[in-house]
């Protein structure tokens, strides 16, 4: 089920495993429109919505290794600056 129209919804994946970020990328690639960035970890994806925060969706690993999880409650919160 591809979504309706011609949008191309742009989705910042957040996953320390590269095989789940590529299973994830090829499953929902496969069913919507979304162009994604991909991002391995939590400061990663902070740096990564610094730079450009127009993102329709973010989509992180639920546990996040090496002490992510503050990162992770920071990207739940996170407010873009909008321009």
């Amino acid at each position: 089920m591809k979504n309706g129209g011609d949008k191309c919804y742009r989705v910042l994946l957040v996953e320390d495993c590269e095989d789940f970020r590529m299973l994830t990328v090829n499953f929902l690639k496969n069913k919507f429109q979304f162009e994604f960035t991909l991002a391995s970890s939590g400061r990663e994806a902070i740096q990564i919505l610094n730079s450009d925060a127009d993102f329709d969706l973010v989509i992180t690993d639920y546990q996040m290794p090496n002490g992510e999880w503050g990162r992770k409650r920071h990207l739940k919160s996170y407010e873009p600056t909008r321009n």
